[in-house]
């Protein structure tokens, strides 16, 4: 009986040292974790900055299209694209006026008037100037037909509407 007791408490320190030191670790991967910074850099081109949460169905669907639809490939392809998690602590880095600032989630949020439904697509010029806002999902062909309004320039003279009421 007594060897048991000594087993028992030995499982039981075992078992505590343990919980300690995944604590420890966890605590040491949160703190990684609020520490990355993220830099949306455009690399002088047109950028999609991609706001979405977990568990959102359309978010999903605008995700499968940018990964397999070959005329959204073939247009993503021309861009940067960065997802914002808008449902996680993240600090950005975002060009503005010729240099880098720093950014919470929730305040690249709010620079770029992301109000809470997803997917919420921003397209930035090359100094992360906003071009066009696209709140909620679009079907592979009017997304294609959107990012080439960005990509032919036609943002300069015409509207969206106008743009995809003439093509």
């Amino acid at each position: 009986m007594r060897y048991f007791i000594y087993f028992m408490v030995a499982i039981f320190l075992f078992v505590g040292g343990c919980s300690k030191k995944d604590s420890s670790n966890s605590k040491k991967q949160e703190t990684q974790k609020e520490n990355v910074v993220v830099k949306i850099d455009t690399h002088s081109k047109p950028t999609l900055i991609i706001f979405e949460v977990n568990g959102c169905t359309y978010c999903k669907k605008l995700t499968h299209d940018i990964n397999n639809d070959p005329s959204v490939k073939k247009r993503i392809s021309k861009m940067s694209v960065y997802f914002v998690h808008a449902d996680k602590d993240t600090h950005y880095m975002l060009m503005h006026k010729g240099e880098y600032i720093e950014l919470t989630t929730k305040e690249l949020s709010k620079v770029f008037g992301f109000r809470g439904g997803t997917p919420y697509i921003v397209v930035v010029d090359k100094n992360s100037n906003p071009i066009l806002t696209l709140p909620g999902y679009l079907k592979p062909d009017t997304f294609s037909k959107a990012l080439d309004y960005v990509l032919n320039g036609s943002y300069n003279k015409m509207t969206l509407p106008e743009y995809l009421h003439m093509n």
